[in-house]
């Protein structure tokens, strides 16, 4: 009976341990593929708004002095 025992108990641990991995290893995928995306996210709407901030000066001829519009580069 110690045998089927030790055997029993082997298979529970590694079965167990088998779940924990996976467990940790789909949690830290997750976790990282949501960092990366809200980095990305970040490093898009800093984009858009340093377009959207310099589109009067860059993309379009200005019928108002400069001064009026303050300081846009």
């Amino acid at each position: 009976m110690s045998a089927l025992h030790d055997k029993t108990t082997d298979h529970w641990v590694r079965s167990n341990l088998v779940r924990t991995l996976a467990f940790w290893s789909c949690l830290l995928t997750v976790e990282a593929v949501t960092c990366l995306g809200l980095l990305a996210s970040f490093d898009y709407v800093a984009r858009v708004h340093d377009h959207t901030a310099t589109w009067p000066a860059v993309h379009a001829k200005c019928v108002f002095p400069a001064d009026s519009l303050g300081d846009v580069r």
